[in-house]
């Protein structure tokens, strides 16, 4: 196993599961860890606050800076080889996983 993918909605279950990570990466040979996140914002959501998206915008400029913050986090955590990517995608999170897993080859996931 080599690539783990993580998806993290800044939640604290999510951020056992960035820990859990962390800790597997010491264990195991892992080569990368990408932590995604879906700034996916339903229809109903931008109808009714707004037209233009800027919703949208505004969740993943939110997004980026939390997944940055979170990536530097688990660098500290993780062996040197262990690279730490992040995704962002606006697709809804199921399908955002299974293009991942099939575009970076991931051989797990942890949710």
């Amino acid at each position: 196993m080599t690539t783990i993918v993580l998806p993290v909605d800044f939640s604290e279950a999510s951020a056992n599961a960035v820990r859990y990570a962390a800790a597997m990466s010491c264990d195991r040979n892992l080569r990368r860890i990408i932590l995604l996140y879906t700034a996916c914002v339903s229809a109903y959501d931008s109808i009714a606050v707004e037209g233009d998206g800027g919703l949208i915008t505004r969740e993943r400029d939110k997004g980026q800076a939390l997944l940055t913050e979170m990536s530097r986090q688990l660098v500290t955590e993780c062996p040197a080889g262990t690279k730490i990517q992040t995704a962002l995608n606006v697709m809804p999170v199921l399908r955002a996983v299974h293009r991942l897993i099939e575009d970076e080859r991931a051989d797990l996931v942890v949710v």
